[in-house]
């Protein structure tokens, strides 16, 4: 009977890790540039159409280090606002200050993406499969007793896929983040401005998709109303 050992364990460890870094850097090259996924603290839309701020988006960077740093007095946090004139991201992180600015006049398209770690949760398919798998193939032995014994082999290894699996599905469900994006229409004016930040609860108030989408709606309508403007 097979003995799942130290060495074992080693390799397992050691493969676990490669695969989890190669999925990282999947989902880091396929999704959209916006800087640290936010928690949010604060989501306003404003329709009024005497009002003058349209967007406010503020929030702290995820992650249980930025949490840590927070409670040092360390904030790492960013604010979207969009007024009738303009756009405005202020960061403010350990590495210091920024607020990139953008005219609407300059502005092209406002966008929204909604991302998940795909990757995850294929690693995580994978070991389930690869758990079942064995589970069927111990079931079909023949024998009565040789199958008490690959059971006895293969518990360790059954145990270990389903955490797997279980584990990469955890990273696909806390993968989840939405990306609002102005792009920019005028040549050489710099690149665009976007923020992301993962679906919260703000004030009693669910927001997701559906609020991005609202934001994004009255921000391009916003930025048609310069269009006149930009041909003159």
């Amino acid at each position: 009977m097979y003995v799942f050992g130290s060495q074992d364990l080693t390799a397992a460890l050691q493969g676990l890790g490669s695969l989890t870094v190669i999925a990282f850097f999947i989902e880091a090259m396929r999704r959209p540039k916006a800087g640290h996924t936010l928690v949010l603290n604060e989501f306003r839309i404003n329709s009024d159409p005497q009002g003058e701020e349209l967007i406010y988006i503020r929030g702290r960077a995820a992650g249980p280090l930025f949490w840590l740093l927070r409670l040092l007095g360390l904030k790492a946090e960013s604010t979207l606002r969009v007024t009738r004139d303009e756009v405005r991201l202020e960061r403010a992180s350990l590495y210091g200050f920024s607020a990139p600015y953008m005219p609407l006049s300059r502005a092209g398209l406002a966008d929204c993406f909604y991302n998940r770690g795909f990757a995850f949760l294929v690693l995580s398919l994978f070991f389930q499969i690869l758990g079942i798998s064995f589970f069927v193939f111990t079931f079909f032995t023949s024998d009565d007793y040789a199958r008490q014994g690959e059971y006895l082999a293969l518990r360790q290894i059954l145990i270990g896929e389903i955490l797997l699996g279980a584990f990469f599905y955890l990273l696909y469900f806390v993968s989840k983040r939405i990306v609002i994006r102005v792009s920019v229409r005028v040549n050489g004016w710099g690149g665009p401005i976007a923020i992301a930040f993962k679906p919260s609860v703000v004030e009693g108030a669910t927001i997701d998709l559906a609020q991005a989408l609202a934001a994004t709606n009255l921000l391009n309508a916003q930025i048609l109303t310069e269009t006149p403007s930009r041909e003159h």
